[in-house]
């Protein structure tokens, strides 16, 4: 009797990297389909099978020499006119997730050869440097591509995070970065990471960018996709002890205000980023003072109890200038392009004291983090960025269910004074308690 065991296939033969050829199967079928303008389609299947292929050094650089060609074919114009039109925004998509398959970081942890007489070839770092130099003319060759917006924004979102590292001269991308900047949108939101990344590692300067940053804290972004992205990003960007005090004070009190106009999902996440960048800079605690040295109010013609005490409507319509006529008694100049000079050290988070009063109660109660010490670890900023309506809604269920029923004998009974008429008549509250 046949062992049953040798019916079924090996888990090599299963993803096609059976050994003993020259390369897999499936990376010979990819490269047939591309090349033949058959759509790709990668399913999580193919993509597994691709990511454990390209765990091979030699594998890995023959793929990005066969779309370097290929590419290259596309550019000048395949003799084949249908090939040429199959190369849509489908394709580029294709490609660009490979692209980034291909650059994993736990791809370049070790040098290990698929071909038995590659073996014996160069050292690992020696390795990463032919795979670079090939790998950049490869990029060069997607960079000349006419994008769509689309294919435009998943350029941007993969440069920094998986490509930029493994260019021979990454600066060569700061001027496309700096262009996609200015488009706005989602595309800002991610090329600023870029830029970052080039300031940070490759000593390029822009001596604006934390004003093109600021810009960037918007009711706008509150409401974008790619708000969790975002402020991961501003929690890197904004994380330096060496930055100027009234810089970063500027984000907080932009976020501050921003509060009073964001959704509840947001507004834990709000919470958070501004406590971490408290713990990160103690000198910035006088912004939880409302009183100057002196003693006077930081905010002139509102009371401190205006905070609390006011219903939120008449709050904004004293703490914001909606008319040229109408003097904003914050000293904050919302409207500065230069955090800088926002004077935002001049004022206090206010704001943050009337989202006590919220209707929702588990936002009104993290609100109250203004009136307590400035801990000493920061939040885990990950718990709340991608807050969804829902968890608000469970928080607030819970909350609810955990408080106790106000007991019958102390509930305030109406009753009705007679002697006014049906008109004007109003009801007088009574305690009943004993």
């Amino acid at each position: 009797m046949q062992d049953s065991t040798q019916l079924l296939p090996s888990s090599t033969e299963e993803d096609g990297m059976e050994s003993g050829q020259d390369e897999p199967v499936f990376i010979k079928k990819l490269k047939s389909d591309i090349s033949d303008g058959v759509k790709v389609g990668l399913n999580p299947v193919k993509q597994a099978k691709f990511r454990k292929a390209v765990l091979y050094t030699d594998i890995r650089l023959d793929f990005v020499d066969f779309l370097k060609d290929y590419l290259k074919l596309m550019r000048n114009g395949p003799k084949d006119e249908d090939k040429a039109q199959k190369f849509d925004e489908t394709k580029m998509k294709d490609i660009l997730a490979l692209i980034g398959i291909i650059c994993a970081k736990g791809n370049f942890e070790e040098d290990k050869f698929y071909k038995k007489n590659n073996q014996q070839l160069d050292a690992l770092e020696e390795n990463y440097t032919e795979f670079k130099k090939h790998f950049s003319e490869l990029w060069a060759e997607v960079m000349k591509w006419k994008m769509t917006p689309s294919i435009y924004r998943n350029v941007v979102i993969l440069l920094p995070e998986k490509v930029m590292s493994h260019l021979t001269k990454p600066l060569h991308m700061s001027d496309f970065l700096l262009e996609s900047f200015k488009l706005g949108g989602p595309v800002s939101l991610v090329s600023l990471h870029g830029i970052f990344l080039l300031m940070q590692n490759f000593n390029f300067e822009v001596p604006d960018f934390y004003s093109r940053l600021y810009s960037l804290f918007t009711q706008e972004t509150l409401g974008s996709k790619y708000k969790a992205r975002f402020f991961a990003y501003s929690r890197e960007f904004l994380s330096s002890t060496h930055l100027p005090e009234g810089l970063v004070a500027a984000f907080i009190k932009r976020l501050s205000r921003l509060s009073t106009f964001a959704p509840a999902s947001s507004l834990p996440m709000i919470f958070d980023f501004i406590t971490n960048l408290l713990v990160q800079h103690a000198g910035l605690k006088v912004l939880l003072n409302p009183l100057k040295p002196d003693g006077q109010p930081k905010i002139k013609d509102l009371k401190l109890s205006d905070y609390w005490d006011t219903d939120f409507d008449t709050f904004k319509k004293g703490i914001y200038s909606d008319g040229a006529d109408v003097e904003d008694p914050d000293p904050f100049n919302e409207n500065e392009q230069d955090p800088m000079k926002s004077r935002a050290l001049e004022s206090w988070l206010c704001e943050i004291k009337a989202l006590q009063n919220h209707v929702v109660s588990s936002i009104a109660l993290k609100a109250k983090f203004i009136n307590k010490a400035v801990p000493k670890v920061e939040r885990d900023l990950d718990d709340t960025l991608s807050l969804t309506y829902k968890e608000v809604e469970d928080q607030e269920r819970e909350m609810s269910d955990k408080l106790e029923p106000t007991p019958s004998h102390i509930k305030p009974l109406v009753e009705w004074d007679l002697d006014q008429t049906v008109e004007t008549k109003k009801p007088k509250l009574t305690n009943t308690s004993v």
